[in-house]
């Protein structure tokens, strides 16, 4: 057991010789790619609800639980997935997990009741927990010492998936004259990429996980306590469970409210929505930004922005041209400031050995609380209306959520920022 002044330390046995800084950037833009597959299969169903909720009945309560109930297939994989990454291959994980989610996706098309339809949603679902997950352990812990950046860097594919799903899969359906079609195209992207990864990552790039030590300084880890439940932990899921109900809320009724709110077309809302993905497209700044000052103050200042922005979207703007910019900073708020920063955080709260658990809970409980984002939000907008719905849900608990995130304790923390030198 680690005692006080102990360090991240190399072991000749565990630490595989590292790739050249090239083939290791092009490793990490490949798992950015794979990335964009699943936000793909992640944002199809929101946007073509209103398709799907005329096709096969489906009132917006229903169509808002099953538009993220996929998030409780990824909560439940997230954390058993975290202790699998620990001890079994990374690359593994990762090409399973795409497996599922493409083979779940194709089957979305022959559901013929609620339940059915939600079972294969959900098993979408533990398929993108296991492919994320394995995605950001591997490249947090390639790249130690920019975690946020790298994880930015990753989720880039997520903004390119959130631009290509909601515009292709609108079009593909509209073409065909069915919802249906676009998950068939969709299922083979994604196969057809598990095989890329299969077959081109190196284990010298996914199986990576002693930290070496750089310019002959070790890294301490003394200050981190030994427990993996720590206080930092506890606080930090309290914050994850809130960026869950405020990031699946917006997501899985966001067109739904545009269709009905504001009676904008299928194409259109789709359009405007795809601005989600373009401001998904800049984690790298959001997590450089975190990385340069402070994961910590990052998450807080998204939270407080997001308040401000989701106000403004369902009490204020009307206008697409407004609702691009605003939905784009949205975006970029949660997915390229918020979502890899807490990832990130969850990793810099716990020793080295524990961050395949660590970032499993973060998603565990981000996700866990997305599952009933979609209906929690459907029945506040058909009681209250649609702007008190985002007011409650989404601006409020944002704000609390930023009082919970200050009260996390950065002593305890991970810190190479300034003790290293050199390396990736």
């Amino acid at each position: 057991m680690p005692t006080a002044g102990a360090t991240i330390a190399p072991s000749p046995t565990q630490e595989l010789k590292r790739l050249a800084t090239t083939p290791a950037v092009l490793c990490l833009m490949l798992f950015s790619a794979a990335y964009v597959t699943n936000s793909m299969d992640r944002s199809i169903f929101a946007t073509l609800l209103p398709m799907i909720s005329k096709s096969n009945g489906y009132g917006l309560k229903t169509g808002g639980l099953l538009a993220t109930i996929f998030n409780l297939g990824i909560g439940v994989a997230g954390l058993p997935t975290g202790y699998l990454l620990d001890r079994w291959s990374r690359k593994s994980v990762v090409v399973l997990g795409m497996a599922i989610y493409s083979f779940a996706t194709l089957a979305t098309v022959a559901a013929v009741g609620i339940f059915d339809m939600a079972l294969y949603r959900t098993i979408t679902g533990i398929g993108e927990g296991m492919q994320l997950t394995g995605l950001f352990v591997a490249g947090g812990s390639y790249f130690y010492k920019n975690k946020a950046f790298v994880l930015g860097c990753i989720n880039v594919g997520f903004g390119i998936g959130g631009v290509i799903g909601p515009y292709w899969s609108s079009r593909i359906a509209l073409h065909a004259g069915t919802w249906k079609t676009p998950f068939v195209v969709f299922c083979g992207a994604g196969l057809a990429m598990a095989a890329l990864i299969w077959f081109v990552i190196p284990r010298s790039f996914s199986e990576q996980k002693a930290i070496r030590q750089v310019a002959d300084h070790a890294v301490p880890i003394d200050n981190i306590p030994e427990r993996f439940w720590n206080r930092n932990i506890r606080l930090l899921m309290a914050s994850a469970f809130v960026q869950g109900a405020v990031g699946f809320g917006f997501q899985g009724l966001y067109v739904s409210f545009l269709v009905r709110h504001l009676h904008y077309s299928q194409a259109l809302a789709a359009t405007v929505y795809s601005f989600y993905g373009f401001g998904c497209m800049l984690p790298m700044l959001g997590g450089w930004l975190g990385d340069r000052f402070s994961n910590r103050g990052a998450v807080a200042t998204a939270y407080g922005c997001m308040a401000v922005i989701t106000f403004l979207i369902f009490n204020v703007a009307t206008q697409p041209y407004h609702l691009f910019v605003l939905t784009f900073l949205q975006a970029f708020c949660y997915s390229g400031v918020l979502y890899v920063n807490h990832v990130a955080l969850f990793q810099r709260c716990v020793r080295p050995a524990m961050v395949g658990r660590a970032t499993g809970l973060c998603n565990s409980t981000h996700f866990i609380s997305g599952t009933l984002a979609g209906y929690l939000f459907a029945t506040l907008a058909e009681r209250l209306g649609w702007g008190m719905a985002g007011l409650i849900q989404l601006s409020l608990l944002s704000l609390c959520a930023i009082f919970v995130v200050l009260m996390v304790d950065p002593k305890q923390q991970l810190d190479t920022r300034h003790k290293l030198a050199g390396g990736h």
